[in-house]
């Protein structure tokens, strides 16, 4: 499964980014939607079960804020 998949629902998927430290992934990442209403409806996917584990959603400032 893939996270691009998990979103399909919500909208197109613009970029996502990953974080890593040391070149370990620390199981989080960003998301960003092509249009604004898709992250709306991403963040009701919030406690929604991916590879059998709850999601956690929110919404993270933009660059600069």
């Amino acid at each position: 499964a893939k996270i691009t998949d998990f979103f399909s629902s919500c909208g197109e998927v613009k970029e996502i980014r990953w974080v890593e430290k040391d070149g370990q992934f620390k199981g989080c990442g960003f998301i960003e939607f092509a249009e604004s209403e898709a992250t709306d409806k991403a963040v009701g996917f919030n406690g929604q079960a991916f590879m059998g584990r709850p999601v956690r959603v929110d919404f993270a400032a933009g660059k600069g804020q």
